[in-house]
């Protein structure tokens, strides 16, 4: 919904690497608007709705057996500290700011900066894809770390336990579970009608 040239939609102008502070601040409050009051069509849901419902749940159970929940951001930064808080509940300190370099490229002294951020080693981490899986990789088996792919396509499903193909890049690549919202819920968002013949499993 955004990048650094754009807040959600491109309605929302970035401040730039030359804005001041309250420049920051009024752009956060824009953008936060924005997602309240708008959405991609004039009528419908508004993109606040647009949270993964599969997402809430699971941050939902974490959160019962005392989990914390961060959220690692690669592209507009304050789009998706708004959309952590608006769609799951996640207070904007908990959004971890990295480039979308970082996430391709990422190696052990970037695990260490994301391990002292959050105090602790990571237990589970989820994602969608392959920038997503390079960070995962760096986690620490030795400790029992979970990786968790959220959203796949059908095919992935047909694939061995540890060996599944990522959402973009259509290659393989391991991950220890596999939850995809079109097969595993009956919905994605909390807005759509129950579909019970798309249920195969749950």
């Amino acid at each position: 919904m955004g990048d650094e040239t754009g807040g959600a939609d491109f309605a929302v102008n970035f401040p730039g690497t030359e804005g001041t502070f309250e420049d920051l601040a009024a752009y956060s409050k824009q953008v936060r608007s924005h997602l309240i009051a708008e959405g991609p069509l004039s009528v419908g849901p508004r993109y606040r709705e647009y949270a993964y419902l599969p997402l809430k749940e699971l941050i939902g159970y974490l959160r019962a057996q005392k989990f914390q929940i961060w959220i690692i951001s690669s592209g507009d930064h304050e789009v998706d500290r708004a959309m952590a808080k608006l769609g799951f509940d996640v207070p904007r300190d908990r959004v971890i700011a990295l480039s979308e370099l970082e996430m391709k490229k990422a190696t052990t002294a970037l695990k260490h900066v994301i391990w002292e951020r959050i105090g602790r080693v990571p237990r589970i981490f989820v994602g969608r894809a392959k920038n997503d899986s390079a960070l995962f990789n760096l986690a620490d088996k030795g400790l029992s770390t979970l990786t968790v792919q959220m959203s796949v396509p059908a095919k992935a499903l047909n694939q061995p336990v540890l060996s599944t193909y990522d959402l973009k890049s259509d290659l393989m690549n391991t991950w220890d579970f596999v939850l995809s919202p079109k097969t595993h819920w009956q919905r994605t968002y909390a807005w759509q009608p129950v579909d019970p013949v798309g249920l195969t499993k749950n």
